[in-house]
């Protein structure tokens, strides 16, 4: 009895008041939206081919159209879209927060739309906003400034919230008719009679007006309004306070509050130091990606607001934009529908251009090319018929048109690890340089414009292949030209030496078995007193002089022995001493080749079970351990002259 006179309390009332019964219908959708099981393979469509109610521009888009296709795009994009119910406003309706993008970046941005009610047109912005990253994410956004807007959005996560004044909205769409609450019906009436121009939300708090920053200095309306009261203490209305939850100063980077009045920016309130200078930088990328004007005249505006409070109370860099075209001043809002084109060709890419803004002063991704960085000498990074003919597919999409080469190559090469010079990796040397690291982050064309300012220079290493205390020692010729001015050994060998096959750098590391530092300088003290224990001198000198002098640098390998034994060697390499440690190491030693008067490999490997149990038959580590420990240690290596009394013969 109880259930059937609520029904008809409930039918009577609904039939009294149409709108009633139409909103009622939207309450089901509404519960259902957010929970929705994804029914379309995994980024198979585009949003445009949804259907959605934004899309059609709308005169009024409702909170009821805005939910309809919320939960649209859960249905489609489960995987890529997480919807979040942030509060329950005093009519019962819901604020939304739609994430995109990579929640694990540590990089989230917000952006907001109607939070004054009669700004309604700023959720369609949003709303579209939402779907640009979506289609992003899937691939179908294409780029923005040469990166790509799939790339943004995996080094961030954007929070959308459409509407987060709905019953506000709704009031300026349908009057307080469009309420369910009697009460707030009721309320409501009583504070105005233009319900179109209403800004606050349903209990008459002005929502942007409910935040930190100057509100106990702000003088509004003493009570409930339908615009510029405060509310009873910052953050005292559930949307509001949503918001300030949502803002996490340890992940959000960046918001943006959407709003109509003229076409400003405003970006500036009492923030000094960095977060000045970020909110300047901001705050200039969104000004050059709209055409709106900046306004950092805080004082000619009421304060705390959303922005304000971001700003001044967590130190985050935020925007408040005021999307209205210019002529707004004249026809008031709500902004008419004729102008949401307008106002969508310069916002489209708002997202994508904070994204990217913010991307740059991390130093995730290089900042884009100027004049200055085209006409930069990269001589030493880059050589242009080395990257054509190290790379088919540039020179089959650049030809011969050298400025687009290098704007590839500092756009796009340096990033996918590309490799232009002969004495330069951008991989390598990144990694090898924490310092540079820490100062320039993942903008490689300072890595590249340091190597040819400082870092050929300082005699720093750009690749694994090329050694400048290498190539001056070995090649004297250059010695006399260059002296010590360093950078000149690396473009000698950029445009000379590569050509002329000279070495760059010969590693010392695989030739352990026929070079040992300790054992050169000790049987040699002449080359010790010249060069004491400078390794790399040392090593140089080996294969200049040592080898064709006979010098003996290991007790494992003799030069003159190797040579003067195996006659298919000498009539092979003749001079070309190098040659014979190079063949020792890559296939003498496992021929099992005799490389010194005092050491056979075969008879070392053949005496010591405790070393065929540790190396098996890797026969060159028989020969590093006689160098490093065996020689030492009196361990025998070459087959004893007399093996027994009963197998010398006499004479």
């Amino acid at each position: 009895m109880h259930g059937m006179k609520r029904y008809h309390t409930m039918k009577r009332k609904i039939l009294k008041n149409p709108i009633a019964f139409l909103l009622a219908l939207s309450m089901l959708a509404t519960a259902m939206s957010c929970i929705s099981v994804s029914t379309h393979a995994y980024g198979e469509v585009k949003t445009s081919a949804l259907g959605l109610i934004v899309h059609r521009i709308p005169a009024k888009y409702t909170y009821e159209n805005m939910v309809s296709d919320i939960n649209t795009l859960t249905k489609t994009y489960g995987q890529q879209i997480r919807c979040t119910a942030l509060c329950s406003t005093a009519d019962g309706r819901t604020v939304y927060d739609l994430t995109v993008g990579n929640l694990d970046s540590g990089n989230e941005i917000i952006m907001i739309g109607a939070m004054h009610a009669r700004e309604y047109i700023t959720t369609q912005v949003v709303m579209r906003q939402l779907c640009s990253c979506i289609d992003a994410v899937n691939g179908y956004g294409g780029t923005y400034k040469g990166v790509s807007v799939k790339e943004l959005l995996q080094n961030t996560a954007f929070h959308f919230v459409p509407m987060s004044n709905p019953d506000g909205v709704t009031i300026s769409q349908f009057g307080a008719g469009g309420l369910r609450s009697e009460r707030l019906r009721n309320r409501v009436s009583s504070m105005t009679y233009d319900f179109e121009q209403w800004k606050a939300n349903a209990n008459g708090v002005d929502l942007n007006r409910n935040f930190d920053a100057g509100w106990y200095e702000y003088t509004g309306p003493a009570h409930p309004s339908s615009e510029r009261y405060k509310g009873t203490a910052p953050g005292s209305e559930s949307e509001s306070a949503a918001l300030i939850r949502l803002t996490d100063p340890s992940k959000v980077k960046r918001t943006i509050s959407y709003h109509t009045c003229g076409a400003l920016i405003y970006w500036y309130y009492k923030q000094t130091g960095q977060v000045l200078n970020s909110s300047r930088a901001f705050a200039k990328a969104i000004a050059d990606e709209t055409g709106y004007t900046l306004d950092s005249d805080y004082t000619a505006v009421d304060a705390a607001g959303y922005k304000d409070w971001a700003v001044y109370k967590l130190g985050i860099p935020s925007l408040t934009i005021e999307v209205g075209n210019e002529i707004n001043w004249e026809v008031g809002n709500p902004v008419p529908i004729r102008y949401f084109d307008a106002i969508w060709q310069r916002n489209r890419n708002v997202p994508f251009a904070t994204a990217y803004q913010l991307l740059i002063e991390q130093k995730q991704i290089p900042a884009p090319l100027t004049q200055s960085d085209l006409s930069f000498d990269y001589t030493g990074v880059f050589d242009f018929d080395y990257y054509i003919n190290h790379y088919p597919d540039i020179r089959s999409a650049y030809g011969s048109d050298r400025t687009r080469v290098l704007k590839h190559f500092l756009t796009n090469g340096l990033k996918e690890g590309r490799v232009a010079s002969p004495v330069f990796s951008i991989k390598y040397y990144m990694e090898k340089y924490p310092d540079l690291q820490a100062a320039f982050g993942n903008n490689y064309a300072k890595y590249a414009r340091h190597f040819v300012k400082n870092g050929m220079k300082e005699m720093r290493q750009g690749n694994e292949a090329f050694d400048v205390y290498f190539y001056r020692y070995y090649y004297s010729d250059l010695q006399n030209v260059y002296g010590t001015n360093w950078k000149s050994y690396y473009l000698h060998y950029v445009k000379h030496g590569y050509a002329e096959h000279r070495y760059s750098y010969i590693d010392p590391a695989p030739y352990t078995a026929v070079f040992n530092m300790n054992d050169y300088v000790e049987n040699n003290p002449d080359v010790y007193s010249v060069f004491g224990s400078n390794q790399k001198k040392l090593w140089v000198h080996f294969l200049k002089h040592g080898l064709q002098e006979g010098r003996e640098a290991s007790p494992a390998f003799s030069i003159r022995y190797y040579k003067n034994t195996y006659a298919d060697l000498a009539n092979t390499f003749g001079t070309h001493y190098k040659r014979y440690i190079d063949h020792f190491i890559g296939s003498g030693v496992r021929e099992g080749r005799q490389s010194s008067p005092i050491f056979s490999v075969k008879i070392y490997r053949a005496n010591y079970a405790d070393l065929q149990e540790l190396y098996g038959d890797d026969m060159i580590k028989y020969a590093e351990h006689f160098v490093s420990e065996g020689y030492k240690e009196g361990r025998e290596a070459v087959k004893p002259v007399f093996e027994s009394d009963e197998n010398q013969t006499l004479e």
